[in-house]
């Protein structure tokens, strides 16, 4: 599905929107269950498309207020409500999952077992450049798309062996997973923490990564550091094959970040 949403624009801001829409029914049930009238809940949802090893991972980061609003005399009145709990993020990860399988299946992607039965329509970019699709799937997998180790999982440097793709955080409070989907709900700000709202929506909101975290080795290659080391021991990436290729691939990372911040 990362692939899917990925190449498909108009398929990512349906699924999305699904996302979205069962967070908010979530608010909207809990304060009807307290003897809240039409509740309005709200949010502010950020896309990223990378992990930390800078491979391709779309996944959303949403901002929601712990409340609803009301109308009251016409004017908006604000209604916290309890933090949410252990089996509410369970029960809302089931409900995400299903929601988006569920209209996977509709659109003739899924069966009714879950298995892949076609491949979506790409967008036009997709279409017109194999490369595109081909550095889309291979980043999917931690495998490197082009030049002479093309097809090649990507090298892990530390101490660890092996190859596969980035290590999965494990689940802990607050954070489930079902069917491939993840959700993670124990970041929070309390009322007047500003400082930490600001820090919080900087982070959801950032950009690829950190220039701190390239490095250009002896051999013309460039080296990413890991933001934490994965569980197999490694700590660092070596990317791409030539000089000329690393100063262009920096170059396209700071100007993204650069993009990002504003």
């Amino acid at each position: 599905m990362r692939y899917w949403i990925q190449c498909n624009r108009k398929l990512y801001g349906k699924i999305h929107a699904l996302v979205i829409a069962e967070i908010h029914r979530h608010y909207r049930n809990k304060a009807i269950s307290i003897g809240i009238k039409d509740p309005k809940p709200g949010s502010i949802a950020f896309t990223q498309r990378f992990g930390s090893a800078l491979n391709l991972n779309p996944h959303m980061h949403v901002l929601c207020p712990d409340g609803v609003y009301t109308r009251v005399d016409g004017r908006p009145r604000w209604n916290n409500l309890d933090s949410i709990t252990d089996q509410e993020v369970a029960e809302l990860i089931t409900r995400i999952s299903q929601s988006v399988m569920r209209y996977l299946r509709k659109l003739g992607y899924l069966d009714k077992d879950g298995d892949v039965v076609v491949n979506p329509m790409t967008d036009e970019p997709f279409q017109e450049s194999e490369s595109l699709s081909l550095s889309t799937t291979a980043s999917i997998a931690g495998k490197i798309a082009f030049g002479p180790n093309a097809g090649k999982y990507v090298t892990k440097i530390g101490s660890g062996f092996g190859y596969g793709e980035e290590i999965p955080l494990a689940k802990g409070k607050l954070c489930f997973s079902l069917n491939g989907f993840s959700l993670h709900a124990n970041t929070h700000i309390n009322t007047q923490q500003r400082d930490r709202l600001h820090k919080l929506i900087e982070y959801i909101a950032r950009g690829p990564l950190s220039n701190d975290r390239l490095e250009i080795t002896s051999d013309g290659k460039v080296k990413l550091q890991l933001k934490t080391r994965w569980a197999d021991g490694t700590t660092h990436l070596p990317r791409h094959d030539g000089p000329m290729a690393q100063r262009t691939f920096c170059s396209r990372l700071r100007n993204s970040s650069k993009n990002s911040r504003h």
